[in-house]
């Protein structure tokens, strides 16, 4: 495929072979891999996607079939990244100073909807891609997470796992929502059961104690392809 995809908490590398055959690792490999290991929690994303009919083998694995690309991929991976940080591949020991620190870079949410009409329950990540240790200054964006419990590895894993997390520009922007039915944004709530939800945001920055949001409301159905 044109893109790439991680998976974390797989416990070695997956091997260089197995690069692009997205079939076999998210349909074989990593299924047979949690068959053994039930109280393992991994958790794939789409890293930069670009093209809808070449990223992550959609083409090349699944001869464009995007029913058996979700249905293969869908189980394991929870997130897609809705914009990447610039890679500095060239620089491993780049330090990101003065202007190079907190670079913005805006955020497309285009391909991430194109995913979720293709039948993918996906939430919205900022994907640093890091090459050098730059962690945390490179990049403005953040992936914040929401975290029932105490917050531990496994309890970080779990959350990203339900896709409870979202996609930020601002590095201490908080979004806290409240749901009438207790769940959280990234939850599958069946409509037969839960016809209606009340859904109650509050949003804070500490740099901007002032600022008013405004919130769109975007509505579909996941898989119908539009």
């Amino acid at each position: 495929g044109y893109n790439h995809a991680n998976i974390q908490n797989y416990p070695v590398q997956i091997p260089e072979s197995l690069n692009g055959q997205y079939r076999h690792v998210f349909g074989t490999l990593l299924p047979t891999y949690l068959s053994l290991n039930m109280n393992t929690i991994l958790v794939g994303e789409l890293n930069h996607p670009k093209k809808l009919s070449t990223d992550y083998g959609l083409a090349s694995d699944f001869a464009g079939d995007y029913k058996a690309f979700a249905q293969t991929m869908d189980p394991l991976v929870k997130l897609i990244a809705v914009a990447s940080g610039p890679a500095d591949a060239g620089d491993k020991n780049n330090d990101a100073t003065g202007a190079d620190r907190l670079v913005h870079q805006d955020i497309s949410t285009s391909r991430w909807f194109t995913y979720l009409a293709h039948g993918m329950h996906l939430a919205p990540k900022i994907d640093h891609d890091n090459h050098s240790p730059t962690y945390g200054v490179r990049h403005a964006g953040r992936t914040a997470v929401w975290i029932r419990g105490a917050f531990t590895r496994d309890s970080l894993l779990r959350a990203l796992s339900d896709r409870h997390c979202y996609a930020t520009e601002d590095k201490n922007l908080r979004i806290i929502p409240t749901l009438s039915n207790s769940a959280l944004p990234g939850d599958i709530v069946k409509g037969a059961t839960t016809p209606n939800v009340t859904v109650t945001l509050a949003i804070s920055d500490d740099d901007e104690p002032t600022a008013a949001y405004e919130v769109e409301l975007y509505s579909g159905v996941c898989g119908d392809g539009q």
